[in-house]
């Protein structure tokens, strides 16, 4: 399934009349039961893939939503055969699907322009989360950070910002390889400077450190990618975080249920990172193990979606992942 799914994806790719991915995107989700939205953050946009699996949704108090963010410069599309994989257990499970576009990545709302500063994005996707009420989060990246923002935010009580129907945080969180929490100094140190260094090398100088084997289609997709890391707008964005950003001293508010998912040969956010993730958590938390896919890197939804589907399905569908066999995948306790 996987492989029928990105090899239709890599045929409209080649056969696309229009200048970008996000026009592949478009036809690809349409295609598919999705219907495109998007929300104004002042001059900004968010946009959002939306698919209902439910004719009614459970009441009350609000629809059971799970809402995919996706990492830096990333799009939904490089999510789909995960979620076609996904499909039975997301319509067993949830009322809908959600999954975020970011405005100036990869997407649909590639020529606009991106938030230039961290704080803009972080707050016009909180208010957006408000808004939407996810029941479950799930985050790759930078996306995982947005998701961990969110809900120690919850925790402390500082989200939603209006009355949402009791609403009081997200139930669950999958945070893929997520970004905002490094073991020490030089860890953060070397990640930071991954991305000063593709300033000027562009996304060729960030690219060794997407995969642990890079999939042979991705070369198709690499024109359209361009001078993304050079653009004005995300130069701005990458300078403007600051220590208050990193989640040390808020993701211990978490409330919510959390799975870590990690590639183990990611070298873009090294798993060393994983014990001080489940240091951090709540004691609760704690007793929840963290996953190591095996020989896969950063990008785990792209570089086995049939492994990162199967281990995603196995916990949305309450099951413990360790009932598969240990081939794909090792569980990380926290104090070990």
């Amino acid at each position: 399934m996987p492989d029928q799914s990105l090899r239709k994806l890599s045929k409209l790719i080649k056969q696309s009349p229009f200048p970008g991915l996000q026009w592949v995107a478009q036809g690809f989700f349409k295609a598919n039961g999705y219907r495109w939205e998007t929300r104004r953050s002042g001059d900004l946009k968010i946009g959002y893939w939306r698919k209902k699996l439910r004719t009614q949704d459970r009441k009350p108090p609000y629809p059971k939503r799970l809402i995919l963010l996706p990492g830096f410069g990333d799009s939904p599309l490089s999510w789909y055969a995960v979620l076609a994989l996904l499909y039975p257990i997301l319509r067993n499970e949830f009322d809908e699907v959600i999954l975020f576009d970011f405005p100036g990545y990869g997407g649909v709302l590639s020529k606009e322009k991106a938030f230039p500063s961290a704080d803009l994005m972080f707050a016009a996707t909180c208010d957006a989360l408000d808004s939407l009420k996810p029941h479950t989060l799930v985050g790759h990246s930078l996306g995982g950070w947005l998701a961990a923002h969110f809900a120690g935010l919850c925790g402390k009580k500082e989200r939603p910002k209006s009355n949402q129907l009791s609403y009081s945080g997200p139930s669950s969180l999958l945070l893929l390889c997520p970004s905002g929490i490094f073991p020490d100094a030089q860890t953060r140190t070397e990640f930071e400077g991954i991305f000063r260094r593709s300033q000027g090398g562009g996304f060729e100088s960030l690219r060794p450190y997407l995969f642990s084997k890079e999939p042979a289609w991705f070369s198709w997709i690499m024109p359209f990618l361009g001078d993304f890391l050079k653009r004005e707008d995300i130069v701005q964005f990458l300078a403007s975080f600051r220590d208050d950003h990193y989640l040390e001293a808020l993701v211990a508010q978490i409330q919510a249920d959390v799975w870590l998912i990690w590639g183990e040969k990611d070298t873009l956010i090294p798993p060393s990172c994983v014990p001080t993730w489940l240091q951090l958590l709540p004691t609760k938390m704690n007793q929840k193990p963290a996953v190591i896919l095996k020989n896969i890197g950063h990008s785990p939804q792209l570089e086995s979606a049939a492994i990162t589907a199967a281990l995603i399905g196995q916990i949305l569908s309450g099951r413990h992942p360790h009932r598969l066999g240990k081939r794909w995948w090792t569980l990380m306790k926290a104090g070990i």
